[in-house]
């Protein structure tokens, strides 16, 4: 019932060819009315996105690092989670009918809105906060909205073209997002924490 719903709301927006630049526009819209969510809704999601959310992840890295100890390792935990969050989205989305990009991108930003709205609460420095997010966010959050106008492209696209924006899509995803992502985890593994130790 819902997918039909859905459905009848996709069809009239399959007639109109999106460049990627307006999907990519779109998605970092949606990112900042979620973290603009996140932020008023503070005091009901923080609680639960950091004891069900990131603690599981904090804790399963803080296990690794411990029996590794060693930030390649980390790097490659990173790259992996984020390539395989995006490229299910992604791909995902047409079967989906564009809610798990709804899903990664609202999760993502109302998270990172409560986390945001936490720490000025909590008087923590407004640096620290910055330099633990921008520096590999820049990059993460382009390959976010990049993997959504992708999975947008894929949703958006009639029937007789989705096996050639598939192979577009493929390409794009190989060439542009994976490195991009590589990059963005090189950057939270090594320089991220340089920068965190600097500004605490």
């Amino acid at each position: 019932m819902l997918y039909k719903t859905l459905d009848s709301k996709l069809n009239p927006l399959r007639e109109t060819n999106y460049s990627y630049l307006r999907l990519f526009s779109y998605s970092a819209l949606a990112f900042i009315i979620a973290i603009i969510i996140g932020i008023i809704f503070n005091q009901y999601i923080a609680e639960f996105a950091f004891e069900y959310m990131l603690l599981p992840i904090l804790t399963m890295f803080g296990k690794v690092l411990d029996i590794f100890d060693n930030s390649i390792i980390l790097m490659l935990m990173i790259f992996f989670k984020n390539c395989l969050a995006i490229i299910l989205c992604i791909y995902l989305a047409r079967r989906t009918r564009g809610i798990s990009i709804a899903l990664v991108l609202g999760m993502n930003g109302v998270i990172i809105g409560s986390i945001l709205m936490a720490c000025y609460l909590l008087d923590m420095s407004l640096a620290l906060i910055l330099v633990g997010i921008m520096p590999h966010g820049i990059f993460e959050f382009t390959g976010v909205f990049l993997g959504a106008s992708y999975g947008l492209k894929l949703l958006f696209a009639k029937e007789e073209e989705i096996n050639k924006y598939n192979i577009e899509v493929k390409n794009k995803v190989i060439k542009i997002l994976v490195p991009l992502l590589f990059v963005s985890a090189f950057v939270e593994a090594y320089i991220t924490p340089v920068f965190m130790n600097m500004a605490g």
